[in-house]
């Protein structure tokens, strides 16, 4: 009897034990800000410099851990995406994101991992940016109202659409879940 008892505790220490790490990886797991994406009517290629949107986070800070930018078809290139602290302009963190390689995630992104996660302070604003090319790939966004527009999770807002050569950015509308290309991240919260 005392080795059945043995046996059975020794079962149930290790389903718990896997069933423990499985619940932190998925505690572990990155989330993407955007949940959805409305791509907007215009479609475009015909502007050098930086575009993507300036967020502000919400009361708890965040470990971002991925740039993502939006894939459309016909995109072959690569563009580096920046974090750029929307106040004292300083590049926080900054990836290359190959369009020509992987597959996007369900809503349409592809991602590169930051060599070091990047955090956004509460309350703090940010600029998430994209890289792009004259009559290189297509993204969306010229006019206030055709935009591309995200849902996003409640841990930041989007503030409006930027663009320009270099920080400080140029803000296009101020009008809140609107983008250029799209770019997107994926976070951690930070208790």
């Amino acid at each position: 009897m005392k080795n059945t008892s043995k046996k059975i505790l020794s079962v149930l220490l290790i389903m718990l034990f896997s069933i423990s790490a499985t619940v932190l990886a998925k505690a572990a797991e990155s989330v993407s800000f955007t949940k959805t994406v409305k791509l907007g009517k215009e479609i475009r290629n015909d502007y050098a410099g930086f575009v993507g949107m300036k967020i502000q986070i919400g009361n708890k800070d965040l470990q971002v851990k991925e740039l993502g930018r939006y894939f459309e078809k016909s995109n072959k290139q690569s563009h580096e995406l920046q974090i750029v602290d929307h106040k004292t302009n300083n590049i926080l963190g900054k990836v290359t994101v190959d369009l020509s390689k992987g597959k996007a995630d369900k809503i349409g992104f592809k991602y590169t991992t930051l060599k070091t996660p990047v955090t956004l302070k509460a309350n703090m604003e940010y600029d998430i940016i994209s890289m792009e090319n004259l009559n290189g790939d297509k993204w969306y966004g010229r006019t206030t109202g055709n935009m591309a527009k995200l849902t996003v999770t409640n841990v930041a807002q989007v503030l409006t659409q930027i663009y320009g050569p270099r920080s400080p950015f140029i803000e296009a509308g101020k009008i809140a879940n609107q983008t250029y290309v799209p770019v997107n991240f994926k976070y951690q919260s930070l208790e």
